[in-house]
């Protein structure tokens, strides 16, 4: 009988505990994001938040009733409110499991601080995978409807042209060790469904309009909030419903929306335009490393481009494609994963969606398939025929490209080699495709990077 009573009051409290949603807060070092948490917290209104946190003394509430922690955590702090701070173990998914679960819990919001995990598409994904113990999945019970990203308004000039590596940082993009500090802000703005312009006494309205519209090209579905000392209104923040689910996310990058045709033209008083490179012929490994180490040094038409992003096919590498990755005088060449005609098709995504949009990637061309150069360049004042006639010069001749593929191997490339788990460009490249055996071990970067795109 006590047991039944239990049970009931459990579905009770359930039934007036609303599901809540989740709220990403990303950001840079000293950009505001442990302020404007803070003031969620101070401005809740009776509403009850959890935020986890991953340091509960930089929140500043000397009033805070220290609890013991439950399952999954370091600390708690309960302030006077009925809001509750959060301090999480390393498991960040096994600590929204615990709040999940947890029966004796009733928040309206869950507020979570971007430095209590690598990766937030991957938390994403992983919160939309994980399952509790009656099958739910933790999605369904506490949705991400919102990505924040804080923005130092005054600083992001200095910041966006900065060399500087984030070395020693507890948090880093995944797989990414030497990441610059520009590099990571632009892809928090990218990612996020809202940004907070903060510290916009530092600097004029005039340069706030500016940054707006640049941030616009950058990502032009995220809403745009103007905050002194991170102050916004709650609503801006909580509960917006932006997100609708993981996989929007990817498409809210503006050079994701280029590609697809998708972003609109914008006019604007700062010059600011975009232009996509698009050729279905590879790159001569050397040129397009001089090229790129010319734009670094500004000497080219490159020198007018902000920022940059996209697919590259090397001719030497007829297995994997490149990630153009690119902001500010920054240029790098990563392994972006496999191009789809390398990986058996048994292996591909089989709902119809995804394989559609793989399939529309393909030419009727059967020795380059879905191989490509497609580079998204946004900046001011482009040159636009310049960056055409560089890029194309770039692209092997015709008498180059009538060599075949097996001859490209033998073109210089100064590239470092593409690793993967162990797994090196060089094996692929004799045989042009991946047995079953090796694909499991170069598949998981594939769709990392569909998720990052």
């Amino acid at each position: 009988e006590e047991s039944a009573i239990r049970a009931d009051r459990k579905q009770q409290r359930a039934a007036i505990c609303a599901m809540p949603t989740v709220t990403l807060v990303l950001g840079l070092k000293d950009a505001g994001k442990t302020t404007l948490i803070g003031g969620l917290l101070q401005a809740c209104s009776g509403l009850t938040i959890c935020v986890i946190v991953d340091s509960i003394a930089a929140l500043q509430f000397p009033d805070a009733v220290v609890k013991p922690a439950p399952r999954f955590f370091k600390k708690r702090a309960d302030l006077a409110n009925g809001c509750v701070c959060l301090e999480p173990t390393q498991d960040i998914i096994s600590a929204l499991q615990g709040i999940a679960t947890d029966t004796s819990a009733c928040y309206d919001y869950i507020v979570v601080d971007g430095n209590c995990f690598e990766d937030a598409m991957n938390l994403i994904h992983n919160i939309r995978e994980s399952r509790l113990q009656d099958g739910r999945s933790l999605w369904s019970v506490m949705p991400v409807d919102t990505v924040t990203t804080v923005v130092d308004a005054g600083a992001f000039p200095k910041t966006f042209q900065s060399k500087e590596t984030i070395e020693g940082a507890t948090v880093l993009p995944e797989a990414v060790e030497d990441i610059n500090v520009n590099e990571l802000l632009i892809e928090q703005i990218e990612l996020a469904n809202v940004v907070v312009m903060n510290k916009t006494d530092l600097t004029t309205s005039t340069f706030l309009d500016e940054l707006g519209t640049f941030l616009s090209f950058l990502n032009p579905t995220a809403q745009q909030v103007r905050g002194l000392y991170a102050s916004v209104q709650l609503s801006a923040v909580l509960g917006t419903r932006l997100l609708k689910d993981a996989r929007s996310l990817a498409y809210n990058p503006g050079w994701v929306q280029a590609l697809k045709g998708k972003l609109p033209a914008r006019a604007n008083p700062w010059g600011f335009t975009t232009f996509v490179f698009r050729a279905r012929r590879p790159f001569h490994p050397r040129r397009l490393h001089n090229l790129m180490e010319l734009a670094r040094r500004g000497r080219n038409c490159l020198k007018n481009v902000l920022r940059s992003k996209g697919f590259v096919w090397l001719a030497t590498r007829r297995a994997k494609y490149g990630n153009w990755l690119h902001v500010g005088r920054e240029f790098r060449l990563d392994c972006g994963g496999m191009w789809f005609c390398s990986i058996p098709r048994t292996f591909w995504p089989q709902d119809p969606v995804s394989l559609q949009e793989i399939e529309n990637d393909f030419c009727e061309d059967p020795a380059i398939e879905d191989r490509r150069q497609e580079i998204v360049f946004f900046g001011r004042k482009l040159d636009q025929l310049g960056l055409e006639e560089a890029l194309s010069a770039c692209l092997l001749s015709d008498e180059e490209y009538d060599l075949g593929m097996d001859r490209w191997q033998d073109f210089e490339d100064p590239f470092p080699s593409w690793i993967v788990d162990g797994f090196d460009e060089d094996v692929v490249t004799r045989s042009g495709t991946l047995d079953s055996d090796t694909v499991e071990k170069v598949l998981a970067l594939r769709f990392r990077s569909l998720r990052k795109s």
